[in-house]
């Protein structure tokens, strides 16, 4: 008898929470896209600059990624926290006239400790723009989504 009524009480004292708490399976402020904002860019220019200038944006907004530079372009990924996150997204738009891609998760492909330069060979296109998969590589082979 008594397991029986510590259960109903465990039950409606769970029941509260989920209906009249509006417990989604993470409390509001504690959900990843409440406190982060995740995009893609590509901006269509490149310079030995352009990842210094990056890379300091990153650092004054504790934000992380990685950009890539290539002979036409530079490409990455930026995960800022929500507060500075459009801020940063805008700079890159109007300052450096990027297209923008905002993960609705936030999440990025490529996680790294720091704002990274990558390597201009590694593979690092997506199914979609910017930096959309296509043609061919240098050696023939059809270029893959790497992330």
């Amino acid at each position: 008898k008594r397991v029986g009524m510590m259960r109903r009480a465990i039950f409606i004292f769970v029941y509260c929470l989920t209906v009249l708490g509006g417990v989604e399976g993470q409390a509001d402020g504690w959900k990843m896209t409440d406190r982060f904002h995740g995009f893609r860019y590509s901006i269509p220019t490149s310079s030995a600059t352009l990842h210094s200038t990056l890379l300091a944006l990153a650092q004054s907004s504790s934000c992380f990624g990685w950009s890539q530079t290539s002979s036409s372009s530079t490409v990455g990924e930026y995960r800022c926290p929500k507060s500075v996150g459009l801020t940063v997204q805008k700079t890159l738009e109007d300052e450096h006239s990027a297209v923008i891609k905002v993960y609705e998760d936030t999440k990025i492909k490529l996680h790294f400790s720091r704002f990274k330069e990558l390597d201009e060979k590694r593979i690092t296109c997506f199914k979609d723009e910017p930096h959309k998969c296509g043609g061919k590589e240098k050696g023939g082979k059809e270029e893959k989504e790497e992330l």
